[in-house]
């Protein structure tokens, strides 16, 4: 594959028969990123039940029903480019060529389909069920875990730098409001924000240092201050924030600031 093209079109091929059984758009390591994750799920022994709540489950099913036969899928990239449009044309046009009938892909181009209210509540209700399990929730760390080693996390990294290299890129992620960003339709409820605001109030010390020492490992040079300051620009270019935003924020950060220096205050004196 030619690192230099940002985007790909792939198949995913089933070796016991030669047949593809999957068209996907990506970059960097997405065409094995699906098989990955399936491995990871059978390493720690996550239940097949639990496939009802990826993205694609018939594609999760398919995968695990090759690696449990002793293969893997295939990849196979159809072609490359610098354009994400052009990819997407491919793509949809491939979906077309090999039959949607045939595949395991959700929608005729690449997209995912539009979920009813009624199936989202029902999916919320059995996703909470599930969390609730202390079980459920060690078995999901273990496959957090497993999914990002230290391989995964390379791949990742090389493919943010790629698309971050892109100005088009940039334009486009810094035109988003911040909830697209993040968890696009996706909203916080005050309790969860409470929530969050308390976990992440008052860190251990242990904590902080690990924090405080990936924070000097990423701005080690000049070039690196130079290279976050630009990105940090990219994103937050045009973002307006109201009066109310900015004087939480600036109490949040004074708050933080003489906690801190209280603690250490109090270090000194012991």
């Amino acid at each position: 594959m030619n690192v230099a093209k940002q985007y790909y079109v792939y198949l995913l091929v089933d070796p016991q028969s030669n047949l593809p059984f999957y068209v996907g758009k990506g970059c960097g390591y997405r065409a094995w990123h699906h098989t990955k994750v399936v491995q990871s799920w059978i390493r720690v022994g996550c239940p097949t039940d639990h496939y009802f709540f990826c993205a694609n489950k018939h594609k999760a099913y398919k995968i695990r029903k090759i690696l449990e036969a002793g293969h893997e899928p295939v990849v196979e990239i159809l072609m490359e480019t610098e354009s994400e449009g052009e990819a997407l044309r491919f793509e949809a046009e491939k979906i077309a060529e090999v039959g949607l009938e045939n595949l395991t892909n959700i929608q005729p181009d690449g997209k995912y389909s539009e979920v009813s209210e009624e199936t989202r509540e029902r999916m919320s209700e059995a996703h909470k069920k599930r969390w609730a399990d202390p079980g459920f929730r060690d078995r999901m760390k273990e496959t957090h875990r497993a999914r990002f080693d230290d391989e995964m996390r390379v791949h990742l990294s090389e493919c943010q730098k790629r698309a971050w290299a892109d100005p088009e890129y940039r334009e486009r992620r810094a035109a988003l409001p911040r909830p697209a960003i993040t968890l696009p339709g996706h909203v916080i409820s005050k309790e969860t924000r409470r929530k969050i605001g308390e976990a992440n109030s008052n860190p251990s010390d242990e904590t902080r240092a690990k924090m405080s020492k990936s924070q000097r490992e990423r701005v080690r040079t000049p070039e690196d201050r130079n290279r976050q300051s630009e990105l940090a620009k990219a994103i937050h270019t045009g973002r307006k924030r109201s009066a109310e935003t900015k004087r939480r924020m600036s109490e949040a950060m004074k708050a933080s600031h003489a906690r801190r220096k209280a603690e250490k205050a109090e270090g000194a004196a012991a």
